[in-house]
Formats: structure tokens, C-alpha cells, sequence
């Protein structure tokens, strides 16, 4: 689609623009005045992704990317963020130790975001917004839940004590540019309607006129026993490593930068532009007895092979190959279900070096 292209574009730019920031940084001490600069450009960045993310999420072939995601873990920050400068407050009820679920980490924080944001907007002179994650297991279907299929479940509640919401208003509110609003684009709970629906969830609101409004969420629980957090390395200090990788990126700013920052922790890096060339140096290392332990790609490299073009002709010459898939195109099925085609991982673009390098620390 043309959104979907157009935020892909942005994307490169933007994973470009996050590496450059993280190479200034490291040659900056954490008290320099510039310091604080980047960091305030770089979370100028992340809006920027934000926006990137809702084109996409409205996209009609877009897929989530799913990671494992604490929900206990991720609503506070959105929250704390969200409210601050406010006078609502939140109050949690968590009662158990985690909340897991499959999802796209950053589209699901876009949707919670989204309805935070409307919460605030719904108490401008103050109030309490109330966060309530449960563990719910759905045996029949309802006349509340008719889509949901059987199964267990998160469900989330988020309730503010805001103006309330007009009851012939109500049904209407997950519609496109629907708003009651003067100003914004009438898309923000229409890009939570799909977020939810794409995650095979379900959505629902109650609302009385003066009382206030309640987001209902139902999320399929995820399976997975240990928690992402947990596997995740999100420290500054990576340990050094010595490792070969081969960086396929059509983009000639990605390979400089991610060859810079990949070096600077230990890394040995060589970059390709094109498929052909990728797999040239792919199959000379081997034969030289040198071989790249992991190769990260693009998706897409145009006029020519992409990442998922490459991949067969490397398995077939190393089939324990560790190949990394990355792309600006979150539609592609090929990112949402790497593994069918013989990835071991997947990097939406824009991403950060903590987020390539805690995968890299999680396969080597």
C-alpha cells in the first residue's frame, strides 16, 4: 500500500537517525550539555515512530510482530508518561505476578497510549484513572464476547472518572475519523479497534454521561512460561564480543552506521547492498574458513534478491545459519512469521542498537 510504503521509507530513515544518535552518545560523557540534547531528540524520534506505527497499523495487510509482553510491566510507563503534567492519577490492581501475552510490543503500547490519552483529555480537571489486569478463561462464547473463541485470556480494564461519553455516541467511536473533538485526526481509537483485533482481541467501552468511561480488553494469554524481560539483556554494558556478521542493507547510511556501532562493541562486521553480493561473501567466508556467525538483511532490496530470497541459498549452504530479518515494511508476512522461512529473529525498523544487540547476546 502506499501508507504502508511511504512508512517504510520513514522507517530506514529513522533506524539511520537512532544509530547516529547512539554513536554521538558514546562519544559523549553522560554530563556533557549535549548529552541531554540527543536524548531529547531521540525521544522526538520515537513520537516520530509512533505516527510511523499508526499509518501502518490502519494498513490493510498489516501484521504484528509478536514478541512475549508483560502487560504489569509496559502500563505503568505508558501511564506515568502519559499523565505526567496532569492531575489525574493512576491507581493499579495487578494482583498477580505477570500478565503475559503474544503481541507487537509497540502497537500494543500505541493502543494502551491512545486510550490513556483520551482518559486525560475526559478529566481536565483532575481525577483517577484506574488500571486492572486479570486472568480470565472464556469456555462459551456471549453475547459480550461473541468473537472471542474459546480459550484463556488478559483482560483490561482501564477506567477513568471523567465527562463520560454520550450513549448515541457510544457505538461510533471505533469508526475512522470519527470525534467529538476540535482538533486531532479522529483516528486514535479506530487504530485501538485494529491493534486488538489484529492480536485476536476484543474490545469494548462502557460509559455513563458524568461518571465516567471503562476500556474492556481481552487478550489471548500467552503460553510462554518465562518472561521476555527476563531473556532481554537491557543493560549499557554488553559483553564484548568477537562474532562475524554479514549486514545486507540496500541503504549505504544503515551499513556505515550499524558497521560503526557493531564495531565498537567487539563485533567483526562486513556489509552487502545487494543479495548477490551478500551471498558471494557469504559463500567466500566459508570457503576460507572465516564463516559470518550472524547475518542480519533486508527484506526488501529493490531490483534485486531480499533477505528472504537470500535465505534458502544460505541454509543450503549452512543450514544451522543464523539469519536475522529486517525490514520497514511491518505488513509483510514474511516478518510476522520469520520462522516459517528459516530466520531465527525479526527487527522492525526503526530499532535501536539495545534491541539488535540484546538479540545478538540472546543467539550467540
Amino acid at each position: 500500500t502506499l501508507a504502508g510504503g511511504i512508512a517504510h521509507d520513514f522507517n530506514n530513515l529513522l533506524t539511520a537517525i537512532f544509530g547516529q544518535i547512539t554513536l554521538a552518545q558514546k562519544k559523549l560523557a553522560p554530563s556533557h550539555p549535549s548529552f541531554k540534547n540527543l536524548e531529547k531528540t531521540q525521544a522526538t524520534i520515537e513520537r516520530a515512530q509512533k505516527i510511523a506505527g499508526q499509518l501502518l497499523s490502519l494498513t490493510k495487510g498489516w501484521e504484528p510482530i509478536k514478541e512475549t509482553v508483560d502487560l504489569k510491566t509496559i502500563l505503568p510507563l505508558i501511564a506515568e508518561l502519559d499523565l505526567s503534567g496532569s492531575k489525574v492519577k493512576a491507581i493499579y490492581y495487578f494482583p498477580e505476578e505477570n500478565y503475559l501475552v503474544e503481541g507487537d510490543k509497540v502497537q500494543l503500547e500505541q493502543a494502551f497510549s491512545n486510550i490513556i490519552l483520551n482518559a486525560k483529555e475526559a478529566m481536565p480537571g483532575g481525577g483517577t484513572l484506574t488500571i486492572s489486569l486479570n486472568h480470565k478463561s472464556i469456555k462459551e462464547s456471549s453475547e459480550t464476547l461473541p468473537s472471542l473463541p474459546q480459550g484463556d485470556y488478559i483482560y483490561l480494564e482501564i477506567k477513568d472518572t471523567g465527562i463520560g461519553i454520550d450513549r448515541e455516541v457510544l457505538n461510533k467511536i471505533f469508526d475512522p475519523y470519527f470525534s467529538t473533538k476540535k482538533t486531532g485526526s479522529g483516528l486514535g481509537l479506530a487504530i485501538v479497534h485494529s491493534i486488538i483485533e489484529k492480536h485476536k482481541g476484543f474490545i469494548f467501552v462502557e460509559s455513563e454521561k458524568g461518571k465516567g468511561t471503562t476500556f474492556k480488553i481481552y487478550l489471548p494469554a500467552s503460553s510462554e512460561k518465562k518472561l521476555a524481560s527476563q531473556r532481554a539483556k537491557k543493560t549499557q554494558e554488553h559483553s564484548l564480543k568477537k562474532a562475524r556478521i554479514l549486514f545486507l542493507d540496500d541503504e549505504e547510511v544503515l551499513q556505515e552506521t550499524f558497521k560503526e556501532l557493531l564495531e565498537s562493541y567487539g563485533y567483526e562486521v562486513e556489509t552487502a547492498s545487494t543479495g548477490e553480493e551478500a551471498l558471494e561473501k557469504y559463500k567466500k567466508a566459508l570457503e576460507e574458513n572465516k564463516p559470518f556467525h550472524v547475518t542480519i538483511m533486508d527484506l526488501t532490496i529493490p531490483g534485486g534478491m531480499g533477505g528472504k530470497e537470500v535465505i534458502p541459498h544460505i541454509l543450503a549452504l549452512n543450514p544451522e545459519a543464523l539469519c536475522i530479518i529486517s525490514s520497514g515494511y511491518s505488513h509483510d508476512p514474511v516478518l510476522a512469521n520469520y520462522q516459517d522461512y528459516g530466520f531465527k529473529a525479526a527487527l522492525q525498523k526503526p530499532f535501536e542498537i539495545e534491541k539488535l544487540l540484546e538479540l545478538l547476546d540472546n543467539l550467540l
